[in-house]
């Protein structure tokens, strides 16, 4: 659940007073790892990535952000440089809204701290469960939206399995076998050793855990 999604009319007030509308290009960054947070982001239109670099200096997908989706809050409210890179995957207009505000919605409206703290609390276990069980239906959605943010950001390199792999910290039998579930759902096509999307909206809600079609066995 957003947790901005029931701000009261004060609220509102003091966001329509004091956000900064972004329009940013295709490849553009919104913020770097290693920044310090000013502020919440909250997306319009368009498609943002999240990227994170190793001490390797491999690149890791953490996830994607939707329209009406926020992102830069984990930062924001544990007082932490950023630990991902934010970059647009397709030309994306958002709200910038810098701290000052943001603390004065949770002082007009205490409630919204509950709010985010269960806001965080959720994507805490999500980040756990992760951690302890990588499961087929988690490499599955992860795959869907290393598909879409490679297609976005790198449209003239071919992958290899390995890359991708590397990306999503999975093995390159794993990724073959998930590419030819996204196949046999009829979401991507292979072309030699390489993919291609032809169900882009299918994939997206892959990638959210929502799109099985009724004759996939799975």
């Amino acid at each position: 659940m957003n947790p901005f999604s029931q701000i009261n009319s004060a609220g509102l007030k003091c966001i329509e007073q004091n956000k900064i509308t972004l329009e940013k290009k295709r490849s553009e960054s919104i913020y770097h790892q290693g920044d310090w947070p000013k502020g919440i982001y909250f997306l319009k239109s368009g498609l943002v990535g999240l990227i994170a670099v190793g001490t390797s200096g491999k690149e890791h997908l953490l996830r994607l952000f939707k329209p009406g989706q926020y992102f830069g809050h984990r930062s924001f409210f544990a007082k932490e440089l950023y630990h991902a890179s934010s970059i647009c995957l397709d030309s994306c207009s958002m709200d910038f809204v810098a701290e000052t505000c943001i603390h004065r919605l949770l002082e007009v409206q205490p409630e919204l701290h509950m709010n985010v703290i269960q806001t965080l609390a959720r994507e805490l276990r999500v980040s756990e469960e992760a951690r302890i069980s990588f499961s087929e239906k988690d490499v599955l959605s992860r795959t869907a939206e290393a598909l879409i943010y490679l297609e976005k950001v790198s449209t003239d390199h071919h992958w290899t399995r390995k890359e991708l792999a590397d990306l999503l910290d999975s093995t390159p039998p794993t990724i073959v076998r998930t590419l030819q579930k996204l196949q046999g759902m009829g979401l991507v096509v292979s072309e030699g050793k390489n993919y291609k999307i032809t169900n882009y909206d299918g994939l997206i809600d892959v990638s959210e855990g929502h799109f099985t079609p009724p004759d996939y066995q799975g």
